[in-house]
């Protein structure tokens, strides 16, 4: 059953709901007045309401994409005038210039990105191995050394 008739049999036919899902066409819908917040006790006019939002929605889309469309039509005709009126200098801007040089700094942008990547990435990991200086390191070792070497006399072995 739908929306429509569900109205129709829910009301009087002398009731603003009944006469208003009368108004009710497949065709016009959506862009036909519709009177929206009437309130009925089974929420169908509400569904009928948010429907016709949708289709006023839905309307709007089509004329944007139409007009987007159409713009972008009107944007190819104007470049394929354009085309046989150019100058040899502006053929060299827009290939070299525009094309060719936009492609090579994007890939050397790229590359001197890479690179500094990896730089940095090798400077954390030196600064990691790195972390203490060699003096520290010889103490640490030294001192370590004196504790095995004391353990090791008390176990009654020499270190020598």
């Amino acid at each position: 059953m739908n929306l429509k008739q569900a109205v129709m049999d829910a009301y009087d036919k002398n009731t603003p709901q009944h006469k208003l899902a009368r108004t009710i066409k497949k065709t016009t819908f959506g862009s036909a007045e519709w009177q929206t917040g009437m309130k009925d006790e089974d929420d169908l006019l509400e569904e009928l309401d948010i429907l016709y939002e949708y289709l006023q929605i839905a309307e709007e889309e089509s004329a944007v994409k139409k007009a987007h469309k159409d713009a972008i039509r009107k944007l190819h005709e104007q470049v394929l005038a354009k085309y046989p009126r150019l100058t040899q200098d502006e053929i060299k801007v827009l290939a070299v210039d525009d094309k060719w040089f936009a492609s090579i700094k994007a890939g050397i942008d790229g590359e001197v990105q890479a690179v500094a990547q990896r730089l940095a990435s090798r400077v954390c990991e030196l600064d990691e191995r790195y972390d203490q200086p060699l003096p520290t390191l010889e103490q640490a070792t030294t001192d370590l050394s004196e504790t095995v070497a004391g353990h090791l006399k008390r176990m009654g072995l020499e270190w020598a």
